[in-house]
């Protein structure tokens, strides 16, 4: 065989790779025979090693294959700026609590003997994320919607939820949180949330911001230095973080007819309204019917975006009152009965 010479015979390396590639019927398969016998004979030897390094490549490309499937499939029902939950995987959880609601196996579509628990969804939804973007830059708006979601990541984030709780980004700074509370008690668990994240966030993007910032504009600075072009002189460097924190302040002054938001350091914020899920709204629902399925997600966020219209008009109240009555938007919060449930 004119291919035995160019083998490399069987060692104790060639049987711990077959032993790494976790595929240990491909090692039996070279050493059951006495191979590393120099009377073994070498077509045969060569043969069994070509035989086994080819089975060893196909299963090593299946491996391959199905990893990339896992991770594909990761990344649809990922949202890749925040690590949260995506809109695919927002569907998926919605229809798994729409189950839980109606006592009712998915698979089956029997009803189940435990009781099944509340389930409230959450809308999230940051203030005055526009002036940040127009001011700050799309980047700085990414950073920002990237911290929101660091903080309400369910394993990692320090927004304290619950074993069970959910969390996806819907689209732009909306975030929704499936939870499993009732209303009042998710309500009172988000609000109770709000100080401890505009200071971590507020914090942090200032902390990311403002030296990409800054680097942008040194790297604005030197290309302007090496490779001058006429038009340079019409263009602004690219903001500080200063800079474009005044810009804010200004924006800010705009929008709410208040002077003193000039005075007032960024603080990134939320509003949020919660719907408690109900059997009725629920019962008879197909979960296998994505479509129906789909109508009834819209629906359900729809009622939590309009329970978060109170939070919103009271975070409006309160920045157009600043400093008088800057708690004015704390005590609403304090208080879910002002809040009208849908």
């Amino acid at each position: 065989m004119a291919r035995s010479d160019s083998i490399p015979p069987p060692s104790g390396n060639h049987s711990e790779r077959m032993r790494r590639g976790n595929n240990p019927r491909m090692e039996i398969a070279v050493t059951k025979e006495t191979i590393d016998d120099p009377n073994f004979d070498p077509n045969l030897r060569a043969f069994l090693i070509s035989t086994a390094e080819s089975e060893q490549r196909e299963y090593d490309a299946r491996q391959a294959a199905e990893a990339r499937a896992e991770t594909a499939t990761q990344q649809v029902l990922t949202d890749a700026l925040t690590g949260l939950g995506s809109r695919v995987a927002l569907q998926q959880k919605m229809g798994q609590a729409f189950e839980q609601v109606s006592g009712r196996d998915g698979a089956s579509g029997n009803k189940r003997r435990k009781k099944s628990g509340a389930i409230s969804v959450g809308f999230v939804d940051a203030n005055d994320f526009g002036p940040i973007n127009k001011t700050f830059g799309d980047a700085r708006g990414d950073i920002a919607i990237r911290l929101i979601g660091e903080f309400f990541h369910p394993q990692t984030g320090i927004g304290k939820l619950r074993p069970g709780d959910f969390v996806a980004r819907k689209g732009g700074d909306e975030f929704v949180v499936l939870m499993q509370s009732d209303e009042d008690d998710a309500r009172k668990r988000l609000a109770g949330l709000k100080r401890e994240f505009t200071e971590s966030v507020s914090a942090k993007f200032e902390a990311e911001a403002r030296p990409t910032m800054q680097e942008e504009r040194d790297i604005e600075i030197e290309r302007r230095k090496r490779e001058p072009h006429p038009d340079d002189a019409e263009k602004p460097l690219p903001p500080t973080y200063d800079e474009a924190l005044e810009a804010y302040r200004k924006s800010m002054v705009a929008k709410y007819d208040n002077p003193m938001q000039a005075t007032k350091p960024l603080a990134i914020s939320y509003s949020v309204g919660v719907k408690q899920l109900s059997k009725e709204e629920v019962l008879g629902l197909d979960t296998a019917d994505h479509q129906a399925i789909g109508r009834k997600i819209v629906q359900i966020l729809s009622a939590s975006d309009k329970a978060q219209h109170a939070d919103k008009d009271a975070h409006r109240a309160a920045m157009r009152a600043w400093p008088k009555e800057s708690k004015a938007h704390e005590l609403v919060c304090e208080k879910p009965s002002t809040i009208k449930r849908q």
